[in-house]
């Protein structure tokens, strides 16, 4: 999944499900940092949608973001989690605006 996440953010299209669930997600996570006092949308960035960071070594990620790697393992599955729920939820909309013969 996280392959996918970068290479939607390299393809940039408005019309890609993937980049377009992408980018929810990060609106998702800064609304939540806002709300939560944490950083989390600073650290979804810098890992999926900034091409240097394309090659992930999660040891010198957690010291770069200042967090262990068990608390970067967890934010990664979150992150997941939240562009799954808006991808699929793209799918259902499409779905749904598809004519039927």
């Amino acid at each position: 999944m996280e392959k996918i996440m970068r290479q939607a953010i390299m393809r940039k299209s408005d019309t890609d499900k993937e980049y377009i669930a992408l980018i929810k997600t990060y609106e998702y996570l800064k609304t939540n940092d806002y709300v939560e006092r944490c950083n989390l949308a600073t650290i979804f960035k810098k890992l999926y949608m900034m091409p240097d960071r394309h090659s992930f070594n999660p040891l010198r990620v957690s010291i770069d973001f200042g967090v262990s790697e068990r608390s970067l393992l967890r934010y990664r599955k979150k992150f997941i989690a939240i562009l799954t729920y808006y991808y699929s939820k793209l799918s259902e909309n499409e779905k749904e605006n598809t004519p039927t013969a």
